[in-house]
């Protein structure tokens, strides 16, 4: 029996006390490490730690608000008026994309930024 965690989108989701057999079975890996917590992330072989991980995410939810805040401008009446009904489809599905992130993405190192609307 050994130490086995079960990885989903980059992210540990369950640690099992399993024999090889099973492991294989589930696609598990093995843990060389008795400090591995489920939330850890796993990229590229390398586990990081949770807290890591959040200031990851933090800083991903302040790139994300730039991002936001720099299209506000399209939505004020006046202008969003000036767009096209494609252009404001447009914007409005990234802006929604925008908000979505953390829903979206488990790992924020590997975050799907959504195409500029322009």
């Amino acid at each position: 029996m050994a130490i086995y965690l079960k990885i989903t989108d980059g992210v540990v989701s369950n640690i099992v006390d399993c024999d090889s057999v099973f492991a294989a079975e589930n696609h598990l890996i093995q843990s060389d490490s008795d400090s591995v917590a489920i939330g850890d992330s796993f990229e590229n072989g390398v586990f990081i730690k949770r807290d890591e991980t959040e200031e990851f995410w933090q800083n991903v939810r302040k790139q994300r608000n730039l991002l936001l805040l720099d299209s506000d401008k399209y939505v004020y009446p006046d202008i969003w008026q000036s767009l096209t009904t494609e252009e404001q489809q447009s914007l409005s599905v990234y802006r929604q994309e925008l908000r979505d992130i953390p829903q979206k993405n488990n790992n924020p190192r590997l975050i799907k930024w959504p195409t500029n609307w322009k």
